[in-house]
């Protein structure tokens, strides 16, 4: 039960970030959006629907938070985390779903990132455990009084064997969208990724970007230019994207859930990460 929790907390965290970008884009929406005469966020349904998606939304926020803080603290936060997984991800189809409702007929347009975000949304309740899932824990937890122990090492041994393992950075400080592209075998983590094997391709526009493909195998990896064979995973997007989310200035989860940049396998990605240091 401990291997779960991080991956259900994640999908917490992208339910909180998912549910915010929606929420943004609905504001900006209403503001611009007229009928009668007037702007819609003028009328009185839509303001009250909107405080109360974020008042909910800001409770989720604040319980995700403490599971990541114990978390983050070597505790061993089933409970937290189920809950995290539950109450976030069916909010987020809760809002993105009344949100898709007030942009009326352009919710369903590709040309409305509300229509990408409420596709997405959906899975949401399914990775990691489903909802039904959830609450079978919980009702074990809660009811029958079920306690789930540690049975990895703590985290002081996990802290130390990391510090002491951690290898020297000897790929540079790349920029550009080719530059870390082309660092990423020399960003593997040889010890994760010994029994690794996948195959990604990064379709980037822009002067600094390009088409290449990462073959990893067994902890090697290559980097070639071009989109060769069939990929687990593709990558597109724009090279400032791509260097923004890489080097830290933008968010992935907004970048995501705003189209600014595709996944072809959100969990192949998710694993992929997993494997390779950050630039």
């Amino acid at each position: 039960m401990e291997s779960f929790q991080l991956e259900r907390l994640v999908a917490g965290i992208l339910g909180v970030g998912g549910a915010e970008a929606c929420l943004e884009e609905t504001l900006k929406y209403m503001n611009e959006r007229e009928a009668f005469g007037r702007q819609i966020k003028k009328f009185q349904v839509l303001r009250h629907d909107m405080v109360q998606l974020y008042t909910e939304l800001e409770a989720g926020k604040q319980m995700t938070y403490n599971a990541c803080w114990l978390y983050q603290n070597g505790e061993i936060p089933v409970k937290e985390c189920s809950m995290v997984k539950l109450y976030m991800t069916e909010l987020g189809n809760k809002i993105v779903d009344k949100c898709l409702q007030m942009f009326g007929g352009y919710g369903y347009m590709e040309d409305f990132p509300i229509a990408r975000a409420y596709r997405d949304a959906r899975v949401g309740t399914i990775v990691g455990g489903t909802t039904q899932i959830m609450r079978e824990i919980l009702s074990k937890i809660i009811i029958d009084d079920v306690r789930y122990k540690k049975v990895y090492s703590n985290p002081e041994e996990i802290k130390s064997a990391s510090t002491t393992a951690a290898p020297e950075k000897n790929w540079g400080n790349p920029q550009t969208a080719k530059e870390i592209i082309l660092s990423i075998p020399l960003r593997i983590k040889k010890d994760k990724a010994a029994s690794y094997s996948t195959v990604f391709q990064f379709d980037i526009a822009g002067e600094t970007g390009g088409q290449y493909t990462l073959n990893v195998k067994d902890g090697e990896a290559k980097v070639e230019e071009g989109l060769n064979g069939t990929a687990e995973c593709v990558i597109t997007t724009d090279a400032k994207t791509y260097e923004d989310i890489e080097l830290g200035r933008m968010d992935p989860t907004m970048a995501f859930m705003g189209g600014q940049i595709r996944v072809s396998n959100i969990a192949a990605m998710m694993q992929f990460a997993k494997m390779f240091h950050r630039v």
